[in-house]
């Protein structure tokens, strides 16, 4: 269905997605793949969490939100999934995100 290798996510009898940095984790939840790369030291990208399709469509990237701590360098550095996607940033803020489209349906402070 889908594989990884370093910045490049695969998928049969498609050209690989490839990352602007390493693949950090994927969850695959239902239809869906749940990519997030992790961010190298002293780079700025906080948008680091995207979802696929098993079909290698491109789903959703994590939008922009106001953070409960406001640095400078703050990515996403974990998801999970219980009874919802959960992210969880640098910067101590926790959002539960709509698994098919990515809308932010909860926030809170994480620490």
């Amino acid at each position: 269905m889908f594989r990884t290798q370093e910045n490049r996510l695969y998928f049969d009898h498609k050209d690989p997605v490839i990352f602007p940095y390493q693949i950090k984790k994927t969850l695959l939840l239902d239809s869906v793949i749940i990519v997030l790369i992790e961010v190298p030291p002293k780079k700025i990208f906080h948008n680091n969490v995207f979802a696929f399709n098993t079909q290698g469509e491109f789903l959703w990237q994590i939008s922009k939100t106001t953070l409960f701590y406001t640095g400078e360098r703050c990515p996403y550095i974990d998801v999970i999934y219980t009874d919802r996607l959960i992210l969880f940033n640098w910067c101590d803020t926790a959002l539960a995100v709509e698994l098919y489209t990515g809308e932010i349906i909860d926030k809170w402070n994480s620490k």
